[in-house]
């Protein structure tokens, strides 16, 4: 029996969106990790701090052209999004979900790589793939929340 790769829509995972000239200055004193290692193609795992320095919540970050890219849980969006603009201050940034939506994909199994790759200009980046309604990017399949 050939096993195929597989993919799957992440449903509990929700795509913010950091745009404008301040962006990698206001997210720099935010976040765990140096985001001046953000480069296209690679995504950085960082943790996302109040003032007094306690965890917000964990992230993935990555670069997509101007505007960074913060996938976190679905569950801790409300608050993330009204952190992060309660620190905005004077800085030139815009916060907020995705428009249109982008959803969280994850591809495994033998090929994996390849299927990423091959599809990377289409539906599919790195990381992250624009969800068509319910409807999985990758399987076609109607995921239920």
């Amino acid at each position: 029996m050939t096993e195929s790769s597989k993919a799957a829509v992440l449903l509990d995972r929700t795509i913010v969106a950091v745009s404008g000239p301040d962006r990698v200055k206001f997210l720099q004193g935010l976040m765990t990790n140096d985001i001046r290692r953000l480069a296209p193609d690679k995504a950085l795992y960082a943790g996302f701090l109040t003032g007094q320095g306690k965890l917000i919540c964990d992230a993935f970050v990555l670069m997509d052209g101007d505007r960074i890219l913060i996938d976190i849980a679905t569950a801790l969006v409300e608050d993330f999004v009204k952190r992060l603009t309660a620190f905005k201050l004077r800085a030139a940034v815009e916060i907020g979900e995705t428009a249109p939506a982008l959803a969280v994909t994850v591809v495994w199994g033998p090929g994996a790589m390849e299927f990423v790759q091959y599809n990377r200009g289409a539906a599919i980046s790195v990381i992250w793939s624009r969800r068509i309604g319910r409807e999985c990017c990758c399987c076609g399949d109607h995921h239920r929340r």
